[in-house]
């Protein structure tokens, strides 16, 4: 997402942008510098803030949050903030069903920690005492067993998963979130506060990808569960929120369909890339072994354990095969620990290297002869496109868009966590040059076709000042911002927030 990101950023520099940053901790690095038109960056960092206020009020008078946190007392606890809790945790039994009421509820909720300390609110004794009584009352009579330890755990995720709706949303023409989960929550607000235009893009499906991670988790059963209600929840009110709802590939339309958004808010906007920059290299260069490269950080929606596996089916037709994995190998120590035990265990430790960050991206694709993708989800995979702009075969699993970029038998695609197939399909191009080359040639031609920038840079800049153009209005109880009314101000330059 942020290559994605960057591009979109640079290659529209008439729109103002105000980038309201979601982090996982207080480490913020910007990994690239930012244009001009970003006029200002807001981190909210979800976790690791002692007093979040630093980040989430930043720049504000010191003596504003002394009075803020002064008028939160119990009381006011008690009479305002635990009814809104208490309807979030009736929301949170039914997900399914979230629409506008839920929507509305985000809405109150940031008007209350506008005016009141977001801290406060939830150390309060009122707070945990309702949490704490309501919890146990849904859960009576069922066989999930809850701890104290999961009713705390549980709580903490509320206080910080709700940090980016605890501070006013700027003024903007437009709000574009990049995903529909909590990043997107502030836009939720500007929509129902001001009326303000919401485009929501969707990279891969994030409750779906939650899924996928707390399959995995160490974590009880019911905090398992109640966070992903949580997800379900803010996932579903994103989408009733939205204007429209860009996926990267049609394959994620079935997931929004599937969570109510109607087919006249979608409109699918392929990644696109400088096939420019991303194109065959002049002279091909002389390997020593036949080489596979794969561009994908090592965790597990990425299935790296897969790839070692093929990388061993591969290796009994082609002996000397070296499969080499550029991306960072530090995101999940331990799953990174297994792949080097699975690595051990098959014997391939001369066949296959992690071998972390690729300074020139562009430059990453000619190591090898053939791409590989393992992953278990996707939306619509930059690497894909870019190792096919290099002019490089590419062996995928079908997953998310990967068949819609491979389309017209332009590579080849495999099953999910079909190692056998995944490893069969890279040794098949490996001994076979005259493919080889005819498949790389039909996937350069194809992403230059179809996955230029300027295709998709064309598209969000039309979905912006088409969106923008209902900007104040008051929010329409279908999805839509009323096109008919007038925007609250006119500017020679568009202002959306990023979320």
């Amino acid at each position: 997402m942020t290559s994605w990101a960057d591009t979109v950023l640079r290659g529209l520099p008439e729109v103002d942008v105000h980038l309201l940053a979601v982090t996982g901790s207080t480490t913020l690095r910007l990994q690239k510098e930012l244009p001009p038109h970003v006029r200002s960056v807001q981190a909210v960092p979800l976790f690791g803030a002692a007093e979040p206020t630093e980040f989430t009020r930043w720049g504000e008078p010191f003596a504003s949050t002394v009075l803020r946190r002064a008028r939160t007392v119990p009381s006011v606890v008690e009479r305002r903030f635990v009814p809104l809790l208490s309807r979030l945790l009736e929301a949170l039994e039914r997900p399914e069903q979230a629409g506008w009421a839920e929507a509305e509820l985000i809405r109150d909720l940031n008007r209350y920690f506008v005016r009141f300390d977001h801290r406060a609110s939830f150390r309060s004794e009122g707070t945990w005492r309702a949490f704490r009584d309501t919890v146990l009352a849904q859960e009576a009579g069922s066989d999930v067993g809850v701890t104290l330890g999961d009713l705390v755990q549980a709580l903490r995720w509320l206080y910080s998963f709700l940090l980016p709706i605890t501070m006013p949303v700027p003024q903007a023409d437009l709000t574009h979130a990049t995903l529909a989960g909590f990043a997107g929550l502030a836009g939720v607000v500007a929509k129902l506060e001001r009326g303000t235009p919401l485009l929501v893009t969707d990279h891969g499906i994030y409750l779906r990808e939650r899924y996928i991670a707390m399959s995995g988790a160490a974590d009880s059963f019911f905090l398992k569960r109640f966070l992903l209600r949580l997800v379900h929840l803010v996932s579903r009110v994103c989408y009733v929120a939205a204007d429209q709802v860009s996926p990267v590939c049609h394959h994620n339309t079935r997931w929004e369909r599937r969570m109510g958004v109607s087919d006249d808010r979608i409109e699918t906007i392929y990644n696109g890339i400088d096939t420019d920059r991303f194109r065959p290299p002049e002279t091909e260069p002389q390997r020593r072994r036949p080489t596979v490269v794969a561009a994908a950080r090592v965790f597990p929606l990425k299935d790296i354990e897969t790839l070692i596996r093929a990388c061993d089916v591969a290796r009994r037709r082609v002996p000397d095969v070296h499969v080499v994995v550029h991306g960072d190998h530090g995101v999940d120590e331990p799953y990174t620990a297994r792949c080097q035990a699975l690595v051990d265990a098959l014997g391939v430790r001369g066949h296959f290297t992690f071998a972390g960050h690729h300074d020139t991206p562009s430059e990453l694709y000619h190591e090898g002869d053939v791409f590989a993708l393992s992953s278990i989800s996707e939306g619509f995979p930059f690497s894909v496109i870019e190792a096919m702009a290099c002019g490089r075969p590419v062996v995928a699993t079908d997953v998310g868009g990967v068949g819609e970029a491979l389309a017209g038998g332009v590579g080849v695609v495999v099953p999910p966590r079909g190692f056998e197939a995944l490893g069969d399909g890279l040794a098949d191009l490996l001994l076979d040059p005259g493919r080889r080359s005819a498949l790389g040639r039909r996937g350069r031609q194809r992403a230059v076709e179809a996955f230029g920038v300027g295709r998709m840079l064309d598209a969000y800049r039309a979905s912006y000042f088409r969106l923008a153009g209902g900007a104040g209005a008051a929010p329409a109880r279908t999805g839509r911002a009323p096109r008919a009314a007038a925007p609250a101000r006119r500017r020679d330059r568009l202002e959306p927030v990023e979320a």
